[in-house]
């Protein structure tokens, strides 16, 4: 993982990865196996400290801009990172408490930010990675905002969302 930007609101690292499968993105762009994908990981040290009285609409707002604001930054850091220039997509898995299926409101929220959602069964890998991160996150979150902590629940819910890089610049370019 690495950033790509070191502007302090920068709330996002990556690593670029090959595709894990084939499909085609609602804006026509196709991805085969192994094509390059930038994997996008929340910066936790980068993100804003929730208020002692737990989230509010002004922190909310707040993470909102500056999550527009990074993937802006990663808009313009794929024009002069050689190791991004090859990606055809954006990928990241969200990372919300509880289980559940695709929900209508975060299929709103991914939106508008550009990405969308896919269905992309996790392997033995990712599932047993996914148990130890709930722990990390877990601690992460004590170290970094342990007010958020008194809210936090061990047990997240993951999809995977994705973005083509065209949409990226035409959403988030200069």
């Amino acid at each position: 993982m690495k950033p790509y930007s070191r502007d302090a609101r920068c709330l996002l690292r990556c690593a670029v990865i090959p595709s894990p499968c084939a499909f085609t993105l609602s804006d026509g762009a196709a991805l085969r196996p192994g094509d390059l994908v930038i994997d996008l990981h929340l910066w936790n040290e980068h993100i804003p400290p929730m208020p002692a009285s737990g989230p509010d609409l002004a922190w909310g707002r707040l993470v909102a801009a500056w999550m527009r604001h990074s993937l802006v930054l990663l808009a313009g850091a794929l024009d002069v990172d050689p190791g991004l220039r090859d990606a055809r997509a954006i990928r990241a898995r969200t990372n919300f408490v509880g289980w559940g299926e695709r929900s209508e409101s975060l299929t709103r929220l991914i939106a508008r930010f550009g990405f969308e959602d896919v269905d992309e069964p996790p392997s033995l890998h990712e599932r047993v990675h996914d148990a130890f991160e709930n722990i990390l996150i877990g601690a992460l979150t004590w170290t970094h905002n342990p007010e958020a902590l008194r809210r936090d629940r061990l047990i997240r819910q993951r999809r995977p969302v994705w973005m083509s890089v065209e949409a990226l610049r035409r959403l988030h370019g200069g």
